[in-house]
């Protein structure tokens, strides 16, 4: 008699009890063994705290826990505020303070989306940063102008750029108005300050050209220049220097949005300290007012300034 290669019926269920039973063992192996590889990849993550020594800087009196009370800000939503950063008239230290506290901020000295871990990472003296290591000398602290450019600028509040004065033309056929601020520094200390940043001393037996134009930085033309007050779409008041981080930043305070989640700004110099002391053009009145002359006749960003402050677009003229 011939076996039948067909199984009984008997024969299949314990085939598919026995299946069953191996299928049941392997998964919880393996979901077992998954778990403890999370858990293993997880473990060096758990800990992780925002230093101690962070304090939030919470401004106007903002509830540390109650977010729905946060300044929704104040600014035309018709308008964007522009930051003409002319060098050594503090925009390195406003523009990190500003995206520090308040949302939609764009600078190459700073933005909104990234400013907190940036202060923390500052704060705690690491260096490295992934634009860093995309081109060497910048970090999220000093944006390179390609990158800025690569995001766009259609979710900013306020811009600060680093830039000639031409760059702000990109803006002329926006849907939004450009309202430029600049920054408005007493010529003849700024001179000094720039003399200060290159580490030369200003000659007050020199010839008064020369000894200007050498403590002048390279872009002194650049950033500002009259064509800013003509350009479509754009309107440019001034404010002094001097009232930056009191009155512009109030006023600023209640424009922009405050931020959930501030920071107190990580500050980094960028001039060594002055010695006043030692810059003879204090004792000597003719050659000041010779050298604020000079300044003011030669350069267009001094010339602007002298004519703006206490005019009706100087931001705080009374």
């Amino acid at each position: 008699m011939i076996e039948s290669n067909h199984r009984r019926p008997a024969d299949w269920s314990m085939v598919r009890l026995a299946t069953f039973i191996i299928t049941i063992v392997v998964g919880f192996n393996l979901v077992r063994n998954s778990d403890q590889s999370f858990q293993q990849i997880e473990a060096p993550f758990q800990d992780v705290k925002a230093p101690s020594s962070l304090s939030m800087h919470i401004t106007g009196g903002l509830p540390d826990s109650d977010s729905s009370s946060v300044q929704q800000g104040n600014i035309d939503p018709k308008v964007v505020y522009g930051h003409v950063h002319e060098a050594k008239t503090g925009g390195t230290s406003l523009n990190g303070m500003l995206a520090a506290r308040y949302e939609r901020v764009c600078g190459n000295k700073g933005y909104s989306f990234d400013a907190y871990q940036s202060n923390v990472r500052r704060k705690q003296k690491i260096q490295n940063d992934t634009v860093k290591q995309l081109k060497r000398g910048f970090h999220r602290s000093r944006v390179p102008h390609f990158i800025m450019d690569e995001r766009g600028y259609e979710n900013c509040d306020w811009i600060s750029k680093e830039i000639g004065w031409f760059w702000w033309k990109k803006f002329v056929k926006w849907p939004l108005h450009i309202e430029l601020h600049v920054p408005c520094r007493e010529p003849v200390d700024h001179l000094m300050s720039k003399c200060n940043f290159k580490g030369n001393t200003f000659d007050c037996s020199g010839d008064l050209a020369t000894e200007v134009e050498k403590c002048m930085l390279k872009h002194a033309r650049a950033r500002f220049h009259y064509n800013l007050t003509n350009l479509n779409n754009t309107s440019i008041k001034c404010f002094d220097y001097n009232i930056t981080f009191t009155k512009y930043m109030d006023l600023m305070d209640k424009t922009l949005q405050r931020k959930r989640m501030p920071i107190e700004y990580a500050f980094r110099a960028t001039n060594r300290r002055r010695k006043f002391a030692t810059e003879c053009i204090w004792q000597n009145d003719t050659l000041r007012l010779a050298v604020e002359k000079y300044l003011i006749e030669k350069y267009p960003y001094y010339n602007f300034c002298d004519a703006c402050i206490g005019s009706k677009e100087d931001m705080f003229a009374a």
